[in-house]
């Protein structure tokens, strides 16, 4: 889910003939949470099967990340 909204985001500025070199201009406070997300969502999705306590509580862990996420991009 979120590798898709990184794609159609990017499709989006290109189509609106924007700029990666925009990027660097972008001043992001608490910069750290996005990939922090990214890996929790990751591992959970690898182990996952692996652990069965893991595997009941990841749908409320994918819902913390999203709303931990929705909460990076309001700050």
């Amino acid at each position: 889910m979120v590798f898709d909204g990184i794609i159609i985001s990017l499709i989006v500025g290109i189509l609106r003939r924007g700029s990666f070199k925009n990027f660097s201009l972008l001043n992001l406070r608490c910069g750290w949470i996005f990939p922090l997300l990214l890996a929790i969502e990751i591992i959970v999705f690898s182990f996952q099967n692996q652990f069965k306590v893991l595997g009941e509580i990841s749908s409320y862990i994918f819902m913390a990340v999203y709303v931990v996420g929705l909460l990076f991009l309001f700050i």
